[in-house]
Parts: structure tokens; sequence; C-alpha cells
């Protein structure tokens, strides 16, 4: 489960840069390379580029929240964890950082916060499938696989809902011991 975590994080690494979250200009050359350790699987390397891209130009929410990302991935979650609720100050309207902030909550053993943080993003981007997934996993997680099932029923059902959130969902089936209904997803 924490690697199917750490997977979605990495994944959507560039990703957050289609959505305005700040120009990449200055320090372009340490964001590059911290987004193509990143690719590499050096999350050391990656997160002491995207330090260095920082130190270049601190207010940049696109650096910050990559930083963020590879900080959780290289394992360094208490520092992501203050990493992202300093880039959620700078830009408190970016779903994708408060998505970044639940899983960093949910590695850091806080699915409270994690829960929290990824009901604000689902605010600011309703209907998110990814961050409904995630959701749900940490619901399910904290012991209400019954409420993580009917999240991700909904979700299932919805035009463009991946494979990967059917698997979650025979996942949650399994957890709850409904074996058969896991296997007929």
């Amino acid at each position: 489960m924490r690697n199917s975590l750490l997977f979605i994080l990495i994944v959507g690494a560039a990703a957050l840069l289609a959505t305005g979250c700040g120009s990449v200009e200055i320090g372009i050359h340490n964001f590059d390379a911290g987004v193509q350790a990143l690719s590499d699987g050096d999350l050391h390397r990656a997160a002491t580029a995207f330090e260095e891209a920082l130190a270049e130009n601190p207010e940049n929410v696109a650096m910050r929240s990559e930083l963020g990302k590879a900080l959780v991935a290289s394992g360094r979650t208490a520092d992501a964890i203050a990493s992202l609720n300093e880039t959620i100050e700078l830009a408190p309207d970016h779903w994708k950082i408060y998505s970044a902030l639940g899983i960093a909550y949910h590695l850091f053993d806080d699915p409270g916060k994690a829960q929290e943080s990824y009901r604000k993003a689902l605010e600011l981007s309703p209907r998110n499938k990814s961050v409904i997934n995630n959701l749900a996993l940490s619901v399910a997680l904290s012991g209400r696989i019954d409420e993580g099932i009917a999240m991700l029923e909904r979700t299932s059902s919805q035009p463009g809902a991946t494979p990967h959130i059917r698997q979650n969902l025979a996942l949650m089936y399994a957890m709850k011991g409904d074996v058969e209904h896991a296997r007929y997803l």
C-alpha cells in the first residue's frame, strides 16, 4: 500500500507545472535536475536539486511542491509536511499540494490530518478521482472500510474511472473479508 501511494506521488511530479503554480525561470537547471532525478528514482538527489532551486527562487510554488514530493518519497516525511505547509501558505488554492500533503500525513501515520488534507483538495477539485481514491484508502486503512468502499463504489462507476480505482475497491472488499466481491472486480 505504501509503495502505491509513493507511486501516485512521484508519477504526478511534472503535472503540477501545468496548473500554473509558478514560473520555473529562476533555478530551472536545478529544477530540471530534480525532475530527472525523480524519474531516475534517485530521491536524495531530487530533494537536493529542488532545495538548491528553491535557494534561488524561494517563492516558486511548483519547485516547493516538487521538493515536498521528493522529501516524502525519500522518507523525510516530517520535512515534507513542513515544506508542503509552507507551500500552502503561498498557494492555498492548489488541490495537488493538499493531496501531496495528505500522502505525507498518511506516511507520517496521522490519518486524521491526511483525511483533512484530502478533503481540502476535494473542496478545490470536486469529483477528482485521484483524491477520492486516496481519501477512500486512508479512510479504509483507518478502520472505516465500509465508508471507503462507498466512496470508491460511487467513483468506480463514473466515466473515466481507472483500473487502479477498481483495484483499490477490490482491495477494500478483501480487507472487509468479502473475497468473492473482491474477485468479481
